[in-house]
């Protein structure tokens, strides 16, 4: 009979062993870093620094399901409430193991939210993210503003806000407001001193100039992102511009799929070409900005349109943003602004879409 009871306790054992998943992952959304502390004080000793992006692990979030917040210290730092968490700095779990220190909770975020980007350009938008955000405090950050007519690139310290507020249907106002630390709804939101908003941030490892910039076609509107209608490229239209000694032909084009099937798709292409004026109207560069699908679909909507022309890197080259929506979007609100910027070398390329 006694046997009969230790295996019913081992199988009841390895029951809920099968049903514990372990801790969560968290990512340090600090973006000077956090400390992790030997005791769940403020007042301890730190044992490690974490930069901004680390990701680390907690039974935090396994302590909340059971509604048992009482076992973690609770304190409130600048005016933030949350908890004292135990912390893992690998994700291998074993029942004895003693965690590796204590961080304040509102110091991390549940999952893997920040983009690992590798890219030399990255845009981020203003405002908030409810995805996955590519910011990064050690990039450099310049600001694309409107200023009426004119066109503004400027540096920019961004602010990035944890904040406890849905603002989805709120006023700017409350973008910067944090309160009582909730563990499943809080918002990623960029911003910076300026009372103006940018259309966008371009962060880089490198220096960009600054200051005014010469646009020679735009259709965005302050604080909106307007319809655009009249500027879709369907296939076989073409703009022309002339900028710095040199032409630009945007041509919107079809061309056949690479892939092999029983009936040939046509794809649709958008093609860049620039010619040197200055020499004679030799061809300089070949720039493919993109294939946006099967031709047929390009009608009304699915057409990219043109949303500004300028140098807004200020190189002496143009370069181009377009607004696009998916091909398997039925309404036409989901909008990307896709960003081509101009890489000068040996030849004239462009960034891939910066989106």
């Amino acid at each position: 009979m006694s046997n009969i009871i230790f295996l019913i306790q081992i199988s009841m054992s390895i029951g809920g062993l099968a049903d514990f998943d372990g801790p969560d992952k968290y990512i340090v959304m600090k973006p000077e870093g956090v400390e992790l502390m030997s005791l769940p004080s403020k007042n301890s000793k730190s044992t490690k620094h974490l930069n901004y992006s680390d990701v680390v692990w907690s039974d935090w979030g396994l302590v909340l399901a059971s509604k048992a917040n009482e076992n973690y210290i609770k304190d409130t730092i600048d005016g933030t409430e949350g908890f004292w968490i135990d912390i893992y700095l690998n994700d291998e779990y074993g029942f004895h193991k003693k965690s590796d220190g204590y961080i304040f909770s509102p110091y991390l975020y549940s999952g893997d939210l920040v983009e690992k980007v590798t890219d030399d350009l990255i845009v981020e938008f203003e405002g908030m993210h409810y995805g996955k955000t590519s910011f990064h405090p050690d990039l450099n950050w310049f600001g694309f503003y409107q200023i009426e007519d004119q066109f503004l690139l400027k540096k920019v310290n961004i602010n990035l806000i944890l904040s406890t507020i849905d603002t989805s249907y709120r006023s700017d106002e409350f973008y910067y407001k944090s309160d009582i630390y909730d563990h499943y709804s809080r918002s990623i939101i960029l911003t910076t001193e300026d009372s103006l908003v940018a259309e966008y941030f371009i962060g880089t490892k490198s220096t960009i100039k600054t200051g005014y910039i010469e646009t020679l076609f735009s259709n965005f509107e302050v604080g909106h992102f307007g319809s655009n209608s009249k500027n879709f490229l369907y296939p076989k239209q073409t703009r022309e511009y002339n900028f710095n000694g040199k032409k630009y032909f945007l041509e919107a084009s079809e061309q056949k799929s690479a892939k092999t099937t029983q009936v040939t798709r046509m794809l649709y292409n958008l093609k860049l070409i620039i010619t040197d004026n200055q020499k004679k109207p030799e061809t300089i560069a070949i720039t493919h900005l993109g294939i946006y699908g099967d031709t047929r679909e390009h009608s009304g909507y699915k057409s990219p349109s043109l949303n500004w022309v300028g140098d807004l890197n200020l190189d002496g080259v143009l370069d181009f943003e377009f607004k696009t929506n998916s091909m398997e979007d039925k309404c036409g609100g989901f909008v990307r602004r896709n960003i081509y910027l101009s890489k000068i070398g040996e030849t004239i390329e462009y960034s891939k879409a910066l989106i």
